[in-house]
């Protein structure tokens, strides 16, 4: 199913803080939102997510991709990095 996402909009960032974890279909569904917000060209951040779910999405192939998608310990500093890749796509 497609997503509709606001052109105004270029990086989507999801609070995980309260995931304690994610079984094969968490991870396929992040997968296709992840698919189709980079359709989009919007950057994604995961804030808060424990390291077993950053080595789980690893093994499923979900890695970081600069300026699109990246995982923080917490919102501030999701932020930041929001904010960052904001300033380096208007220079």
């Amino acid at each position: 199913m497609p997503y509709d996402v606001d052109p105004r909009v270029h990086t989507i960032i999801i609070d995980m803080h309260d995931v304690p974890s994610m079984d094969g279909a968490a991870i396929v569904a992040l997968q296709s939102l992840i698919d189709e917000v980079h359709h989009e060209s919007v950057a994604l951040i995961l804030a808060g997510l424990p390291t077993r779910i950053i080595v789980q999405l690893h093994r499923a192939g979900i890695g970081k991709t600069a300026g699109m998608l990246t995982y923080c310990r917490g919102l501030p500093r999701a932020r930041s990095v929001a904010l960052h890749w904001q300033k380096e796509k208007t220079e």
